[in-house]
């Protein structure tokens, strides 16, 4: 398991960055963690590519709650499991 600190979602400021390695992905940012170390985040099709560990999530602190569940637009609202 990787061992990922959580992201402020209040203070999500990404900056694009560019990788100068091998296998470079379509898109890179950089956010801040809650301890102030950078994390950095790819495109999903870029994830994983070349056989090195990835997360599909990641702990977020300080997200909105989201909207209730409507049978109407089920698509715009989340519901508890």
């Amino acid at each position: 398991m990787l061992n990922i600190p959580p992201i402020d979602a209040r203070r999500m400021q990404p900056k694009q960055v560019t990788w100068s390695d091998w296998m470079p992905p379509l898109l890179l940012l950089e956010f801040k963690a809650t301890d102030g170390k950078p994390i950095y985040l790819c495109d999903f099709a870029s994830a994983g590519e070349a056989g090195t560990p990835h997360c599909s999530w990641l702990p977020i602190r300080n997200c909105p709650d989201a909207p209730i569940f409507s049978r109407e637009n089920a698509l715009q609202t989340s519901r508890v499991v």
